[in-house]
């Protein structure tokens, strides 16, 4: 985010001005006893009150003058600068132009007009001006000055520079010229020049707010935030009424998640009402804080006051987004893009409605495009625009994913911040302190799996911290969370350094992130490395590319251990599926029938209830073809609202498929809904993004799940979920495979029933819900990556055994 280093105050430049205060127009003054009354000495008294800052008998005197000498230069050119000082630029430019036609040789005289003229915005005019003072005195600094102004104005920073140091080498000693070439050097994106001028502007006038500013916003760019603080804390200690540094603080605070930069944008907001970036980044932080309402309302104040302000629309559009409000986002960031067809973010925040849309009709033009935006920054050093979890839904490469990743995860380091003086030990008395850390420990699809496996560590050998940063709903999934482990630490609003300080006073010997790069996750907190053994699990199906995570817990269906060097974190092979679940979930037990959803009450059911945009058209494809060799059968889908039940039913169509073998189910909740999955015979799986709880729950209700395995990670974890509830024969290596098998059990009743029989006698023998025993495992891998940590080994690939042995195996090469 761009920090906010306003221009010099125009009217403070050169000779213009000396102290902040306005002149109020009054016309008599009374005279000093010492007055002598001669035009000399009237003058003489109006400069003195000018430069003491009391212009209402500056401007008296001035008048006294010219009531003797009505073609006083000095005076007329004084009263210009008592009007401009006043904010009265038509006036000014009244005086001033006359003040050059009394003495159009006095080089002062035409730059001061061309100040004045500035002020107005009427660059050409002032730039002739201040060209026309040099020519007649180059050696004036202030007209340098004020002309690398209007060149900096204009965007041509190589000449306003190169005026600024003109201006510089005739008088050295301007700390509002260094403040200049200060911006100038910034904007050209030379943070060590630009901080040097600004530091130099200090030394020579410390009580100067501006450079104190300015100095705070490149810090924080160089990610020096102590340093930063201070000068904007000094900034507004001079000024209070300073917008742009209340906004530069808050920018701090905010990056640092911390929720003070709420109070620092009313701030700057307060003492301009009409300050867009503050209403802007007012909505950014509300919406970081879960204050949607609220952020849109800042937004939307925003927009009033710059009605094409990209960054507000795309802002408003991702707050949209994040609140699952499709239709509503996808003309805010088309309404970005017709203003900017270039930005990248906007198109693929604009993709991914789409795909959540089930909008497919350019869709191979749409990741063309994202593929190729991937390819320019990345080979630019920079951030493609796609994020790696919306990648999930492209068919790139491991290499290519990996690379995504490792990019975003180095901003996030940057992002972070120099790291604490965290220091660890090699050994430990007492027990094993594993901390759990992430946003979903609430009533979310995440929690649903894992809420047996907290209370489940054997206390004897571990002791379980949970660090939350998500929303406290109440829920029962929150009250377990709070109850099955030993310490539970809510970090919501809690500063990022503040944050991770916790996690390291706590003496955590192996954090746990649950979150990777999924929506609301604060991988910050992680990236300070508050723990000796940082470890990826469970809630990003796929690598994170960080450099401070070092393990990736996964097991061999998932992650084959010829795949590891598409994955930056060391591979923690468990011996069953890496998937925690919850085998105490209950399920309704009131008779449920097809009639209660509008299911037939004879034809084949197929269903899929996952998430809209893991659909794709190459196996609507495939679903389109089996339900043609299905006659009577059904696709029975989970509801995303209206625009996407009009595309896929467009898409059946389009495929020779009646719209009507389509139904939709609405939201229900989790007991009913794991009844009602007992309606259907055989649960769809979409393989390029897999369904991971949804398959859970399927399967957990006794009804049969076909995939497809791909290439990555959230393409396989269906299959290691059948893989280990013994059921292998679903597991298809084509489409073409799949298809044949959903067909053949769709016409062969007997088959489906015996596969159902058998994993209803599975379910509670087999692995896969098992939560005690993948505990055990997930026990045994930490105990492995603590004794190779406590032995000063570096993090290496591990593999569990069945019988809890883990055995440590060389790092892959990356």
């Amino acid at each position: 985010m761009p920090p906010v280093i306003p221009a010099e105050n125009p009217k403070r430049d050169g000779n213009l001005g000396k102290k902040d205060a306005h002149c109020q127009t009054q016309s008599t003054h009374q005279k000093r006893p010492q007055d002598d009354g001669t035009v000399t000495t009237l003058y003489g008294h109006a400069i003195a009150h000018y430069r003491n800052g009391d212009y209402r008998r500056a401007e008296s005197f001035c008048r006294d003058v010219l009531e003797r000498e009505p073609l006083h230069a000095e005076a007329v050119h004084l009263l210009g600068a008592l009007a401009l000082e006043a904010g009265q630029a038509v006036v000014a430019l009244l005086h001033l132009h006359h003040s050059t036609l009394l003495r159009p040789g006095h080089a002062p005289f035409h730059h001061a007009l061309g100040e004045a003229y500035r002020v107005r915005g009427d660059r050409s005019e002032a730039e002739a001006c201040f060209q026309t003072a040099l020519r007649l005195d180059p050696t004036l600094a202030a007209a340098h000055n004020g002309l690398g102004m209007i060149l900096s104005d204009q965007g041509q920073l190589a000449r306003a520079a190169a005026s600024f140091r003109q201006s510089l080498a005739i008088k050295p000693d301007q700390p509002r010229a260094l403040t200049n070439l200060g911006q100038v050097l910034h904007r050209n994106g030379d943070l060590d020049g630009a901080a040097a001028c600004f530091a130099g502007a200090i030394r020579l006038k410390p009580d100067y707010a501006i450079p104190h500013n300015n100095l705070g916003a490149v810090f924080n760019e160089q990610r020096k935030f102590v340093e930063a603080i201070v000068h904007l804390r000094r900034a507004i200690a001079l000024q209070p009424d300073y917008p742009e540094a209340h906004c530069n603080l808050g920018n701090i605070f905010r990056n640092q998640g911390d929720p003070a930069a709420i109070g620092c944008y009313q701030e700057a907001i307060r003492f301009r009402p009409e300050y867009v970036k503050a209403h802007c980044y007012l909505g950014i932080a509300l919406a970081a804080w879960g204050r949607r309402d609220e952020a849109l309302a800042a937004l939307q104040s925003a927009l009033k006051l710059a009605p094409d302000s990209v960054e507000t629309l795309e802002n408003i559009g991702h707050i949209i987004l994040q609140q699952a409000r499709w239709e509503a986002a996808q003309p805010v960031f088309e309404r970005v893009l017709s203003l900017q067809p270039d930005h990248a973010e906007a198109f693929a925040n604009l993709v991914r409605i789409r795909e959540l849309l089930c909008d497919w009709r350019t869709r191979d033009a749409d990741f063309a495009r994202l593929r190729r935006d991937a390819e320019e920054r990345l080979a630019g050093g920079r951030r493609p625009a796609i994020t790696p979890f919306n990648m999930m839904t492209t068919d790139w490469s491991l290499d290519f994913q990996l690379a995504v990743a490792r990019r975003f995860s180095e901003d996030i380091v940057l992002g972070a911040g120099p790291p604490p003086a965290f220091s660890f030990l090699r050994s430990r008395t007492g027990r094993l302190r594993i901390g759990y850390i992430g946003g979903t420990f609430h009533h979310h699809a995440l929690m649903q799996l894992m809420m047996g496996l907290f209370g489940l560590h054997d206390r004897r050998e571990f002791e379980v911290f949970i660090y939350s940063y998500g929303p406290d709903d109440g829920s029962t999934y929150r009250q377990r969370a709070r109850r099955d482990c030993d310490q539970f630490r809510d970090l919501a609003g809690v500063p990022t350094a503040t944050a991770a300080r916790r996690i390291y006073d706590d003496g955590v010997h192996i954090l746990v992130d649950l979150m990777g790069h999924t929506g609301g996750a604060r991988e910050e907190i992680v990236a300070l490395r508050p723990a000796p053994i940082q470890v990826s699990y469970i809630g990003f199906a796929g690598t994170c590319g960080a450099s401070f995570l070092d393990y990736l817990i996964s097991d061999r269906t998932v992650t084959p251990p010829e795949m590891a060097a598409g994955y930056s974190e060391r591979l923690v092979l468990l011996p069953n599926c890496y998937l925690v679940t919850d085998r105490e979930q209950e399920i309704a037990t009131a008779p449920v029938r097809r009639a209660d959803y509008g299911l037939p009450e004879s034809g084949f059911v197929f269903t899929c209830f996952n998430n809209s945009y893991k659909f794709e058209p190459g196996i609507f494809d495939v679903w389109a073809k089996i339900l043609g060799q299905v006659p009577g059968s059904v696709l029975w889908l989970y509801s995303s609202g209206a625009t996407v039940e009009r595309n896929l039913r467009r898409e059946a169509t389009a495929r020779g498929l009646a719209s009507d073998r389509i139904i939709f189910a609405a939201h229900e909740t989790k007991t009913k809904h794991l009844a009602r999955l007992r309606l259907a015979d055989l649960f769809l799986d979409t393989p390029v993004v897999n369904a991971h709880t949804g398959a859970c729950d399927a399967l957990w209700a006794g009804l049969p799940v076909l995939t497809c395995p791909g290439q990555t990670f959230a393409s396989r974890v269906a299959a290691s979920l059948l893989t280990n509830i013994g059921q292998p024969e679903l597991i298809a290596a084509t489409h073409d495979e799949y298809a044949r098998r959903a067909v053949d059990l769709a016409q062969r009743p007997n088959e489906l029933s015996r596969l159902r029989e058998k994993l209803a006698a599975n379910r509670t023998t087999w692995p896969l819900f098992d939560t005690t025993r993948v505990t055990r495992h997930l026990e045994q891998a930490y105990r492995a990556m603590w004794d190779s940590y406590a032995a000063g080994k570096p993090p290496a690939g591990i593999v569990v055994s069945e019988s809890g042995d883990a055995q440590v195996k060389p790092n892959p090469p990356l």
